[in-house]
Order: structure tokens, then C-alpha cells, then sequence
């Protein structure tokens, strides 16, 4: 998908900032599993997520309309 290959991109520039931020994954209750996992497949090829301190991951708080 273009926004896979974008989010990709943007996550390689993302590891190679000096201090490297944390990179949160947040998403809705109603998110596919499948986008997530894209998404956690992708942060982890790019900052190695399970060998370092760069991801976190969170659920968006519930909308209230």
C-alpha cells in the first residue's frame, strides 16, 4: 500500500534522529487487527522496537459523541 511505503519511509527517518523520540503506536478500540499489526510489523523493521527503548503502544481513549 502508498501509506504503508510512506509510514515506512517516515520511520526510517525517524531512527536515524539524534536523540531518537519514542515512537507511539495509538489506535481506537475499532481499529482492524490487521492495520495494527501492519503498523507494529513496520516500527519494528525500522526501530527495532523489541531491542530498544524507541515504541510504545497505546489505545486512543474512546470518542464521546
Amino acid at each position: 500500500m502508498a501509506d504503508d511505503r510512506t509510514l515506512d519511509r517516515y520511520l526510517a527517518m525517524t531512527a536515524q534522529l539524534n536523540p531518537q523520540p519514542v515512537t507511539v503506536l495509538s489506535f481506537a478500540h475499532a481499529a482492524p487487527c490487521g492495520a495494527i499489526t501492519r503498523v507494529r510489523a513496520l516500527m519494528e523493521r525500522r526501530l527495532a522496537c523489541s531491542h530498544s527503548d524507541a515504541c510504545a503502544i497505546g489505545i486512543a481513549p474512546a470518542r464521546r459523541d
